[in-house]
């Protein structure tokens, strides 16, 4: 009967997991845009303040 509990856990962990994933998601979605910090993909744009001097 111990190994009845075991898989009980288990599944039981597994499905609490993944609600907790998918609260997170969804906070994450309805929290609105994030800002981009970059302009791309492994873009190299010299700043505004960048005078290419020095």
């Amino acid at each position: 009967m111990d190994s009845g509990n075991t898989v009980f856990y288990i599944v039981a962990a597994i499905i609490i997991g993944h609600f907790l994933v998918g609260f997170i998601f969804l906070v994450r979605k309805l929290s609105g845009p994030v800002p981009e910090e970059t302009a791309g993909e492994g873009s190299i744009e010299p700043s505004p303040t960048d005078t290419g001097q020095g």
